[in-house]
């Protein structure tokens, strides 16, 4: 009788039911009223857990943003006062003080729905406790709704404008999902910070970063020469400490627990791939077998070729050889030889960027050369063919350029400006044409450079 008659005065106040009356019925008839008002007790808690986590949200953006909310502002005797620095500092230090209280009555509450959902879990029957979840979800982004539209408005009304960037205008330009994984909103909201955001994560558990880091280095040791690795090992272990010492006195991070729990959901996903697009500074995600069916269509090309085994430790010794021998007839001396010659070298990497601005996002060919054997030198004649060769009148650097030399550019109703793309144009190139025309140019009139 009573269930029914809460729910008579609910519905002519319009207010939402906590569960449905047929289930809140039969669960008092099912359990009795000890589980009955249990199960209003998780609801009351995950409410109240639910705008703790949005209020801890709006905190941490007035702390980030340097905003101060309603809350905490004070009469003070004289109203200049207000400019100076150590009310400033206070009440920044009271809006501190109020994110972590409300962490840490946020954990309490978390603890305690947790401790009674498992007791509920044995009381109940498994399709009971599965429609009181999916309410408990329903009930819990419900008030993050509401309660997140009101944050925003606030700090809408506190800053004269929206904080941060405006992903919503942004979004179509940063981000191209060409995939069939559908993104949340936090993992948008995520990936439009782009490749460049540093997260500041704060660590809790030390001893495990260590450990991580430990256990990381370990999977190199094989691929570095000891007195390197040792060395490594060293300037690891050194940034390591002073990360944690750094971390310390960190209380917050620069993200929100969406936007972690997103990083972590985006990592677990093996059927998609994230990269830089070819053109400007956007995100593309693609479906991961699409990326690789359009990687072996590049790799399938003349210009490369597969080899039964790793030739890296003999064209690293040849080259080696070949530097050795240059250093023994005085043609380079003993410094550029240690500054060319190769040790624990790794393989080239292959990957590709998606160009975005053509018909079905065809990729990029990109072979980083980092760490290769001839990295270093191919870094040294670079150097010594820049300074040699000269700039032809119709070299443009990027767009930039061209907009400064087309602007005061007048022409007329028949003529049209246009541009020719060259395709594939570097692994096109006929290698030894390429290295007689280099010849030519560092030795012309008989110059040894």
């Amino acid at each position: 009788m009573f269930v029914a008659v809460l729910h008579f005065i609910l519905s002519i106040f319009n207010f939402s039911t906590a569960l449905p009356l047929n289930y809140l019925l039969n669960a008092r008839k099912k359990y009795g009223e000890t589980i009955f008002l249990t199960i209003r007790r998780t609801e009351r808690l995950t409410t109240r857990y639910q705008k703790s986590k949005c209020d801890i949200e709006y905190l941490r953006l007035c702390l980030i943003y340097n905003l101060t909310p309603k809350f905490i502002r004070f009469k003070l005797w004289k109203d200049n006062l207000k400019s100076q620095k150590q009310y400033q500092q206070f009440q920044r230090q009271c809006i501190l003080t109020e994110y972590k209280n409300r962490n840490r009555d946020s954990i309490k509450l978390k603890n305690e729905i947790d401790s009674i959902l498992s007791t509920l879990k044995k009381r109940l029957k498994s399709n009971d406790y599965q429609h009181l979840q999916q309410f408990l979800y329903e009930r819990a982004k419900h008030v993050n709704e509401v309660t997140t539209a009101t944050h925003k408005k606030k700090i809408k009304q506190i800053n004269q404008g929206i904080v941060g960037q405006d992903y919503e205008s942004m979004k179509n330009k940063i981000l191209h999902n060409m995939s069939s994984h559908t993104l949340t909103l936090a993992e948008e909201r995520l990936l439009c910070r782009g490749m460049n955001f540093c997260i500041e994560h704060k660590l809790n558990n030390y001893l495990e970063f260590q450990t991580d880091v430990e256990l990381n280095m370990c999977k190199i040791e094989n691929y570095c020469h000891p007195t390197i690795f040792r060395s490594l090992c060293h300037d690891i272990y050194g940034f390591s400490k002073q990360l944690i010492n750094t971390n310390k006195k960190k209380s917050m991070r620069n993200i929100s627990d969406e936007e972690m729990n997103a990083i972590k959901t985006l990592k677990e996903n093996k059927s998609i791939i994230i990269c830089k697009a070819d053109k400007g500074n956007a995100i593309v995600v693609l479906d991961k077998k699409e990326y690789i069916e359009k990687a072996k269509l590049l790799l399938a090309n003349k210009q490369f070729k597969r080899t039964k085994n790793n030739l890296i430790e003999e064209k690293e010794k040849e080259m080696n050889n070949y530097l050795h021998s240059l250093l023994k007839s005085d043609i380079i001396g003993k410094q550029l030889f240690y500054q060319l010659r190769s040790t624990c070298s790794s393989p080239a990497v292959f990957y590709g960027q998606p160009k975005i601005h053509k018909i079905n996002a065809p990729l990029r060919p990109i072979i980083s050369t980092t760490a290769t054997y001839n990295h270093h030198l191919s870094q040294h004649l670079t150097r010594i063919i820049s300074k040699e060769r000269e700039k032809p009148p119709s070299f443009v650097k990027d767009s930039f350029e061209l907009m400064k030399k087309i602007t005061n550019l007048t022409t007329n109703d028949k003529e049209i400006l246009v541009s020719f793309d060259i395709e594939s144009l570097y692994t096109n190139i006929p290698v030894s044409e390429a290295i007689e025309t280099t010849l030519d140019l560092l030795y012309k009139d008989g110059k040894k450079t």
